[in-house]
């Protein structure tokens, strides 16, 4: 296998004993910088001794030829993995230092063609000594980072396919052989034909290969340079070669960010592409001689510098370079006194230092360490799979962190969307589908054998369709659906505030009106019910963006056409009912249309709606029927209650309506529409919620999905089932994911996310002290919430007792049979989940702000300003959020961001409407709340510039989502000092292994943030997500996040101006 590892570095035909190309040998100088040759040359005795310091330093015998040496190249990669390649490259760079105290150009002369010859090496011997020079310096520069990624799959490949190298190899030789004249076509057909080889390993890997082969082919053919290439291979360069830092002892390291302006060497287009091994090359003799001023400057100190130069562009170089004054250092030297340094060589080195910062001065530390624990080992390959390293992160942060994940999770066909999100709560529905699946009814607890009841009916469900007379029925009972019969008479209508009550209670669908129970906002110890304004088929958006608004109601005309036209057909045969014409069911779907559109341009955007305070407006049954008078209340609010609480407490007590104008505007227009058109709604909506469970219907449902939404299939029936029994039954789906989730754990994950909790506030609390635009008093009122918070973490203990997870699912209200149809399952459950939520009403019910507000089974965390509480839900313990075992880094940056993101929400524009025990009241002078406006108008102008150029909407609403914004700039800011605290209290942590040592912990803390954001979606969910989501896309949650903190900018030394490090921060909570 040996001479097969060797390959990988050097180039097949060079190292599998076979010899040079058969043609004529180009006696000229290597691509490495040849063109210097006429500056430079070799000192052959110093020559010796590099070389022999290179062999001496891998352990390797002297070598006799240059096979020899690949020989023992290959074996030392075999034998070692990684550790060895890395050697292998380290050493190589000693021996450029060793050659040429840094100038590639130097070894250039050294290592070339007719220098070798003019010492006695035949010509042969001389090609490939080159030839295997410069594939390791290219190996070791711009092709090191797809090496390390794929480092075990391409030493796999070469030994299975040696077999298929060498067929390869055969025919390369046997075309030469015949025509030799052909020489670059055949060699162009040998580089496709081996480097294809690599291909399962990543189209990184083939263009490494492909680029290896021609480094070592175009010494001996040179002419083919310009003909031949490794771009029809479909491969694309990584962009970034080692960042190594793997000196030991004690030493002092400085950080430096550069650019270079290279007046003083115009780019030569013979050089090759900027992205060439050439290119490349020069990019690091460029940082050799940032060296050689450094050392001249401190002649006296031992200075060893690595790093990686990346050319720019053509007349542009940037570069992060470490400086590591090694060794006991007496007279350690400034950074002061080494940027000065710098900017006296400049002139004469042509170079211009952009910034320059200290990263670690004093007393000597150590090298970083690496942590081998299985925690380190994961976190490190979940990372390795996901970054893009040919992204620069200074200008585009989520590319970076999320482009290998991008591009290897393409949108299934049921989704619009696939993220890490979306994996993990897919990772989450599995479990409980197997705890399901393995769940044996011992009679211990009720709610868990009616959890199994569900999972059956909803399995079968396929397999016994549901007939469309069974939502013809339950439409009779409601009055009927004019638009699927020929004759409908206004006496059948029921009056409206009962229909709408009705349609709520028993199939939990508002419509132009929305009830639901909260704290009483203004008297938090006790529950109030709520009347708000419509809920539509669609989000009100939809209807007010003139943007998009024809084209969403001409997709909901069409749809509702789809559903009637198949009822009204399932009505002939069945019932003997007369058709409607089509004529008749497009006027009925126009007018319904029109009214809808009407209805919506009355209603307050979402924009409108974050004050709180004009939201809150008590009324009577009394002073309700006195100024709104289009239904009656006394039996909209009695059917709302049905039998789930004594309709007396709203008939007779007080209720809240929120949008009054919204209600005097439709007191008024509801009265100009004929009762059918009013019918025709209602009995559309509620079609709607039927059309997944109906064969039938169905095929209506999906082509409006996919038209709107672009899936193009329905989700796995074990997931869709899975779904739908924890959004039924949260608490008992929750149960179900922590038994099989958290039992097999060692110790309880809650109290490591507690002590994050702690910490991450507490950093919270440091940062609004700082504030200068709040004043003391307001800084005391917000401490005071602060401290006010209440945590909740996973899971709540009594979801574990079975006794009272029955308690909260009685039989009166949760009674699943066996002979259940999904339709008559789903319907019990809402019912259910509507007895839940009412029967706080009953008087004196009490308030309890610890209460979880969603179940366990999600991957979320919410922040709940009526309570004043946090919530991190089991389902978000995951990766690549949290895992026990994980660096606090990745936690931290993860999880902890979570932490930061709730906690800033009870300080965002409308959690500051808020106080410490959940009451709506304003603790905010008028002079912070002027400084918190200037912040918060900073962000909403700094988010409103990110778009998207072939979507509609193109642009971020900031004004929709800056609560979110402002909660993630916090957030981050927040869990970042909450992990530097760790640290400074516990020590700094070991470096992640393998390829991920290279980045600093500082910089994993990041990469680890932008991992939970990492996604691909259709245009129409991103279109969607503008329109109506208060969170911005995953994409510009990341980079509009980290380009806010200086730290970030600090970590991965962006140049100032660069997207991600740009001149005008919007200073978050900071």
């Amino acid at each position: 296998m040996l001479l097969q590892v060797a390959a990988v570095v050097f180039g097949a035909l060079l190292v599998r004993g076979d010899g040079i190309v058969p043609g004529p040998v180009f006696y000229g100088a290597d691509p490495m910088g040849a063109q210097q040759n006429d500056v430079m040359t070799c000192d052959p005795m110093k020559f010796t001794m590099c070389k022999q310091q290179f062999i001496t330093q891998l352990n390797f015998t002297t070598p006799s030829t240059y096979t020899d040496l690949a020989h023992q190249v290959g074996n030392l990669m075999e034998n070692q993995g990684v550790p060895g390649f890395n050697a292998l490259c380290g050493a190589m760079e000693d021996f450029v230092f060793c050659l040429g105290l840094g100038n590639d150009a130097a070894v250039s002369a050294c290592y070339n063609v007719p220098y070798l010859v003019s010492q006695g090496v035949s010509a042969a011997e001389a090609a490939g000594e080159v030839g295997l020079y410069t594939g390791l310096r290219f190996q070791c520069g711009a092709g090191y980072q797809v090496m390390l990624n794929n480092y075990q799959c391409i030493m796999t490949v070469s030994a299975q396919q040696a077999g298929a190298m060498q067929t390869c190899q055969d025919t390369f030789t046997a075309n030469m052989q015949a025509n030799p004249n052909n020489k670059c076509n055949n060699l162009g057909m040998l580089l496709d034909c081996d480097s294809s080889l690599y291909a399962p390993c990543s189209q990184q890997t083939v263009w490494q290969q492909c680029t290896t082969m021609t480094s070592n082919f175009f010494v001996a053919m040179p002419d083919c340079a310009a003909t031949v290439s490794c771009s029809g291979a479909g491969a694309q360069y990584p962009g970034k070669g080692p960042m190594q830092t793997t000196t030991a002892g004690p030493q002092t390291t400085f950080l430096f960010s550069a650019s270079i302006d290279d007046q003083g060497r115009p780019w030569n287009p013979a050089y090759g592409d900027i992205s060439s091994p050439t290119a490349q090359s020069l990019a690091f003799l460029y940082s050799r001689e940032i060296y050689q001023t450094v050392q001249s400057a401190f002649p006296t100190a031992t200075i060893q510098v690595t790093g990686f130069m990346q050319v720019k562009s053509y007349t542009r170089l940037s570069a992060t370079i470490r400086i590591h004054l090694l060794g006991e250092q007496t007279n350690v030297p400034t950074a002061a006194a080494i940027q000065a340094a710098i900017i006296a060589g400049a002139a004469a080195n042509r170079f211009q230092w952009a910034t320059i910062t200290v990263q670690s001065q004093g007393a000597p530390t150590p090298a970083p360490q690496v942590g081998t624990s299985q925690g380190w080992e994961d976190a490190a390959a979940m990372f390795a799979s996901s970054i893009d390293v040919t992204v620069d992160p200074c200008q585009d942060f989520f590319k970076f962190s999320c482009g290998q994940w991008q591009a290897t999770h393409p949108l299934p066909a049921h989704a619009n969307s696939v993220s890490n999100f979306g994996q993990m709560y897919d990772d989450l529905l599995g479990q409980v589908a197997t705890q399901l699946d393995n769940y044996k009814d011992d009679g211990s607890s009720y709610s868990l054998s009616q959890a199994k009841v569900f999972w059956n009916i909803c399995l079968q469900s396929p397999n016994m369709p549901l007939s469309g007379q069974s939502v013809i029925s339950m439409l009779s009972t409601l009055g009927g659906w004019p638009m699927i019969q020929q004759s409908w008479a206004d006496s059948q209508m029921t009056e409206i505030g009962q229909l709408m009550g009705k349609l709520t209670s028993q199939y939990g669908l508002n419509t132009f009106l929305s009830a639901y129970v909260d704290t009483d906002w203004k008297n938090p110890i006790n529950w109030l019910f709520y009347v708000d304004q419509a809920t539509l088929f669609y989000p009100t958006i939809y209807y007010q963006n003139s943007q998009i608004s024809n084209a969403a109601l001409t997709s909901e005309g069409n749809y509702m056409f789809g559903l009637a036209k198949q009822l009204a057909s399932i009505n002939n045969q069945l019932n003997g009912a007369a058709m409607p014409t089509d004529a008749q069911i497009n006027k009925d779907v126009n007018d319904v249309v029109q009214m809808e559109y009407a209805i919506a341009m009355k209603m307050k955007s979402d924009d409108d709606r974050r004050v709180n305070a004009r939201m809150y407006n008590k009324f009577t049954m009394q002073t309700a029927s006195a100024r709104w008078t289009f239904l009656n209340w006394n039996n909209y609010l009695t059917s709302v209650a049905s039998n789930y609480f004594s309709p007396t407490v709203v008939t007779q007590g007080m209720f809240d309506v929120q949008e009054l104008e919204y209600m005097d505007s439709i007191n008024t227009m509801l009265g100009q529409y004929p009762k059918r058109v009013l019918q025709n709604y209602f009995m559309f909506r509620l079609v709607d919620t039927q059309a997944s469970f109906l064969p039938d219907l169905k095929d209506e449902y999906l082509k409006f999905k996919h038209e709107t939404e672009g899936v193009t299939a329905l989700p796995p029936i074990e997931y869709s089932c899975a779904d739908s029994l924890i959004n039924a039954m949260p608490y008992i789906g929750g149960r179900l994911y922590v038994d099989s989730h958290f039992k097999h754990l060692r110790g309880d994950p809650r109290g490591g996310l507690a002590t994050m909790t702690v910490d991450v506030q507490n950093q919270f609390r440091v940062m609004l002290q700082n504030l200068p635009w709040m004043d003391q008093v307001t800084k005391q009122a917000a401490f005071d919430k602060l401290s006010n918070y209440v945590r909740n973490y996973a899971f709540p203990d009594w979801l574990m007792n079975n006794t009272l997870l029955d308690a909260v699912h009685p039989k009166m209200f949760f009674n699943l049979s066996p002979q259940d149809n999904i339709q008559a399952a789903n319907t019990k459950l809402i019912q259910y989940n509507n007895w839940y939520q009412f029967r706080t009403l009953a008087p004196g019910f009490p308030v309890d702000r610890t209460s979880f507000v969603s179940t366990p089974a999600t991957i979320n965390a919410f922040y709940a300003p009526e309570f004043n509480s946090i919530t991190i839900l089991a389902g978000i313990m995951n990766p690549p959020f949290f895992r026990a075992d994980f660096p606090q880094a990745v936690n931290f940056g993860g999880l902890g961001l979570v932490i930061g993101h709730e906690t800033t929400h009870g300080f965002d524009d409308q959690g500051v409407q808020w106080n410490g025990v959940g009451n709506l009241t304003n603790w905010i002078d008028n002079q912070s709340n002027t400084g918190f406006k200037a912040m918060a108008q900073c962000v909403i102008d700094e988010y409103n510039s990110f778009c998207y150029p072939n979507i509609t909407p193109s642009c971020i609403n900031g004004v929709q989502t800056q609560g979110e914004n402002i909660a993630d700039n916090g957030g981050i800011r927040a869990a970042y000092y909450g992990y530097k605290s760790q640290i400074a209290l516990r020590g700094p942590e070991p470096r992640l292994p393998g390829v991920m040592s290279q980045y600093s912990m500082d910089q994993i803390y990041f990469i680890a943030f932008a991992q939970g954001w990492c996604e691909n979606a259709s245009p129409q969910r991103i279109s969607r997500q503008l329109l109506i989501d208060p969170h911005s896309p995953g994409e510009w949650r990341v980079k509009g996040a980290v380009r806010n903190m200086q730290e970030f900018a600090d970590a991965f030394n962006c140049p100032a101006g660069s997207f991600e490090a740009p001149a005008n921060r919007c200073n978050v909570w900071h």
